[in-house]
């Protein structure tokens, strides 16, 4: 079983009688990558500054486990950087604040990237290495749990590059929980081991990564007949995905096996039923979006 870090027990939060996130059971494991879906307004960060107490929730709990408010780093909303300062004196204001020394700036800054131009003046830096600064300064005082809200933001391919094996490394290196929303989906699918799927404040769906890939990958289905325990047994030893429905075998395909599959079935001279286009996280959003405004209305 794995280790709780942070539990979420009927969530809710209201104002002036409208109820932004609905009733909330959440649960976030040590040492993951969580990745928060949803749209602009769908109460993503209502819920973060709920974690963190920011906000006050109109009822329900936040639990803690093994560790406490204090324990949290955060990036929400405008970072609030002194432009006027150079990265190392922003370090330095909020070292203070958390009482840690000056070793732990220059390390931080190293981390992120900036550690050569730390002098520099935080009016001259890019974008991206605004983030960087802000996730540096979300380190401080060593947290456990980290929350990025829309951390990419804005940023260009490169930026977007450099955030996204920065959240890598700090996860394995540091060992942080990291808690992350972003309106770029297919950022979330590369870093994320589990998502959460938020709109209009109620928390609809949840799935682990190796589940999503199956949702999000070309699927060839194929009939089954004298040869499917063959193909079985090849799809086993080459550790393939697949599933068994009635009479069917359904195999889900990534690029990096697409040609290995179809020959094998050239081979096994096995029937295609029918094919499915690979379908991307933004797909994959829409369509369960779809379904909950469905359900709901």
């Amino acid at each position: 079983m794995e280790d709780k870090i942070l539990e979420i027990k009927d969530l809710k939060k209201t104002y002036r009688k409208r109820e932004v996130l609905h009733n909330t059971n959440f649960i976030l494991n040590t040492g993951e990558i969580y990745g928060l879906i949803g749209r602009n307004g769908a109460g993503k960060t209502t819920f973060m500054k709920l974690i963190t107490g920011l906000i006050k929730p109109t009822s329900g709990k936040v639990i803690f486990h093994n560790c406490s408010t204090n324990d949290i780093g955060l990036l929400i909303e405008n970072p609030g950087l002194y432009l006027n300062l150079s990265a190392y004196d922003n370090m330095k204001i909020k070292a203070i604040l958390v009482e840690t020394n000056n070793n732990e700036i220059i390390e931080l800054l190293e981390l992120v990237g900036l550690k050569e131009c730390r002098k520099m003046k935080v009016s001259k830096f890019s974008l991206g290495m605004k983030q960087r600064l802000s996730i540096a300064l979300a380190l401080l005082g060593n947290p456990k749990l980290l929350l990025l809200d829309e951390p990419v933001n804005g940023l260009d391919p490169q930026g977007i590059s450099e955030i996204r094996n920065l959240i890598i490394r700090i996860n394995k290196e540091r060992n942080i929980t990291i808690l992350i929303s972003s309106h770029i989906l297919s950022e979330l699918g590369l870093v994320c081991s589990r998502f959460g799927f938020i709109d209009n404040g109620n928390f609809f769906m949840e799935i682990s990564r190796e589940k999503l890939e199956l949702n999000c990958c070309k699927q060839i289905i194929v009939l089954k007949d004298e040869n499917i325990d063959k193909l079985i047994e090849c799809l086993n030893r080459a550790r393939m995905m697949y599933e068994i429905e009635e009479n069917e075998v359904k195999i889900y395909i990534k690029e990096n096996n697409e040609i290995k599959i179809v020959s094998l079935i050239d081979k096994l001279s096995l029937n295609i039923v029918n094919t499915f286009e690979k379908k991307s996280l933004e797909d994959y959003y829409f369509k369960i979006t779809e379904r909950n405004l469905r359900h709901n209305a």
